[in-house]
């Protein structure tokens, strides 16, 4: 095989890797079935969620240079936590853009909000979601990011309904979980999941798998579409 390297960015590798991995787990499409799995519970160690070396672990400014988000899209962090992705988000979409930070409980909010002014970011509303809703406008997303928050959710089927309802033509899922897989898993297996588990439930309810990007060391980062 030749070499691309001086041809290619890292960002271009990347993404030509990740699109030769999708190639590779069509073997693996998913079964519609049953949900075998429970939820987790709600996340609330903040120790946890802002541990010095979160960054080394999760690599957020990879991941959403993959994503490639222009500027002044409308995008919404579903499952925000303490705000780790919603100002990084603000700052990618520009003033022109906006973010929309939902999240089950108001303490996460409220620390959203505190890390939203911290970054000195103006484009952010806050909402209070709900099990079954994460109260987005229909037809509005360009991109709806579900990060390390999927595997809590106590009603997928209804969350996914919802999200479709809210992704613009062409707008993209994006969930990022950590690996089951991972035999370094920092979360001792409570908060994983497997890929195909993820495909299994996502799938099913109108998302086609449209890239794989095998670029985070501990966890799942898949990016999926609405079906036609």
């Amino acid at each position: 095989m030749p070499s691309y390297a001086g041809k290619l960015s890292s960002v271009e590798i990347d993404n030509l890797v990740a699109y030769l991995r999708t190639l590779r787990g069509e073997s693996e499409a998913a079964e519609p079935g049953a949900r075998k799995r429970h939820p987790a519970p709600l996340t609330d160690d903040l120790a946890w969620i802002t541990r010095a070396n979160r960054d080394s672990q999760e690599r957020p400014e990879t991941l959403l240079d993959n994503l490639q988000i222009p500027k002044g899209a409308t995008v919404a962090d579903l499952g925000c936590g303490a705000g780790y992705f919603t100002w990084r988000l603000a700052q990618r979409v520009g003033p022109g853009g906006r973010v929309i930070a939902v999240d089950v409980q108001h303490r996460m909010l409220d620390m959203t909000a505190q890390e939203v002014k911290k970054h000195d970011v103006s484009n952010v509303d806050l909402v209070v979601g709900r099990d079954r809703d994460p109260r987005l406008p229909q037809g509005a997303l360009d991109l709806i990011l579900v990060a390390n928050s999927y595997h809590e959710f106590s009603q997928p089927e209804a969350m996914l309904a919802a999200i479709g309802r809210a992704l613009k033509p062409g707008g993209r899922l994006v969930v990022v979980e950590y690996a089951t897989e991972n035999d370094d898993d920092p979360t001792a297996g409570l908060y994983t999941m497997t890929q195909q588990e993820l495909r299994t439930e996502i799938e099913p309810a109108g998302f086609q798998l449209e890239r794989v990007l095998d670029i985070l060391p501990m966890q799942h980062a898949l990016i999926f579409s609405k079906r036609p």
